[in-house]
């Protein structure tokens, strides 16, 4: 909506609300997942990716297999939210190699994974998972 200053108090709630939240659930991942995306939205590049991958070890996949994956797609989404698109192309790549709910056809609707689209890897990986 290229609103940028309802976008940042919309992280920087969101931020508060979260951290308020995991006083009572510290070990929460949703919480850890969350917040990462929250502080990446406000810049806080190292917070958020040390947030994010917490999430990730607090519910690995060989642990959860229905919800790890979740934790995953939102460490990746933050690695594109911080431009670090070879990162999140890897995640997207472990996920789509994985039985989940990520597929080709939600990578390239959804805005999330917009940035992605001009990367020559990310093209390489909708090839190869696209089921004609």
């Amino acid at each position: 909506m290229n609103k940028p200053e309802l976008e940042h108090a919309y992280y920087d709630s969101a931020c508060i609300f979260l951290e308020k939240k995991m006083i009572d659930l510290p070990e929460d991942p949703r919480l850890y997942s969350s917040l990462g995306v929250a502080y990446a939205g406000l810049g806080l590049n190292e917070k958020a990716l040390n947030t994010s991958e917490k999430a990730v070890k607090l519910l690995p996949v060989s642990k959860e297999a229905f919800r790890g994956p979740i934790f995953i797609e939102n460490l990746a989404h933050t690695y594109v939210m911080l431009g670090k698109y070879d990162e999140a192309i890897e995640q997207i790549k472990y996920l789509l190699s994985i039985p989940g709910n990520l597929t080709t056809k939600i990578l390239e609707l959804d805005p999330r994974w917009a940035p992605l689209k001009d990367q020559p890897e990310f093209k390489r990986i909708l090839e190869k998972y696209t089921v004609n």
